[in-house]
């Protein structure tokens, strides 16, 4: 990203404020399956994480990575108004809602009629902001042959807590609809997309990689300008 990325930093960083606002979890868990040992939601389909296993990755593709809840759309913001060098007009918001692991429908029953969001991707200009919750052993394996740029955006377990309960608690079971009964869910082995402990320590093992970089929420909200000219700084 160019230097003028980085002199845009304070601007980018009070536009990315905006974020989307969730409508709540819908029929999201309604009807989950297991993937590789992991419960998966029919968004984020054991089909789609299979086809995720020959996804063509590019040299110059930026992927996002978050667990549910965790600012999504605040560093998918923040990347594609560094790409467009703070020009909020540039911005090609009809890309901005697609997951590369999930297929977004009303309910279960649709999902046959909509596009699976990596099948969307296929098809976007590069560079791509390519946003994801998927678990790290079901990533595109090609990113270790290839160099694309991997954003990882880890949110405090606590918070992010909060935020799911009430995004998900009207999709759950009545047993897990309450506030001790989410918690539970959550601390368990059965939450859909896995466990929010192994699905941190296992990108938190790349943080070293030269193509890898791991943010905190927490820092962007401490300090945003310094976590915005981080990003645009990234190699």
């Amino acid at each position: 990203m160019s230097a003028a990325c980085v002199d845009s930093a304070k601007l980018i960083a009070d536009a990315a404020r905006v974020q989307c606002d969730s409508k709540g979890g819908h029929d999201t868990w309604k009807k989950v399956y297991k993937y590789k040992g992991y419960t998966v939601s029919w968004m984020q389909s054991p089909e789609n994480l299979e086809a995720l296993q020959t996804f063509e990755v590019k040299d110059d593709d930026i992927f996002c990575v978050t667990y549910p809840k965790a600012g999504t759309h605040w560093i998918w913001e923040i990347i594609s108004l560094l790409l467009a060098e703070g020009d909020v007009t540039k911005l090609d918001r009809s890309v901005m809602n697609t997951m590369l692991d999930l297929t977004l429908a009303p309910s279960p029953e649709l999902a046959q009629y909509a596009t699976p969001g990596y099948k969307t991707i296929e098809t976007f200009p590069s560079p791509r902001v390519i946003p994801t919750h998927v678990m790290e052993p079901c990533f595109p394996p090609q990113w270790k042959t290839k160099k694309p740029k991997v954003i990882y955006f880890a949110r405090n377990p606590k918070d992010l807590l909060v935020s799911f309960f009430h995004f998900a608690k009207d999709s759950v079971d009545p047993e897990f609809s309450t506030w001790e009964g989410f918690m539970k869910l959550f601390l368990s082995e059965e939450v859909p997309n896995g466990s929010w402990f192994d699905h941190v320590l296992r990108y938190w093992k790349h943080k070293d990689e030269p193509n890898f970089l791991f943010l905190k929420y927490e820092d962007c909200h401490k300090d945003l300008k310094s976590s915005v000219a981080k990003v645009a700084k990234f190699p």
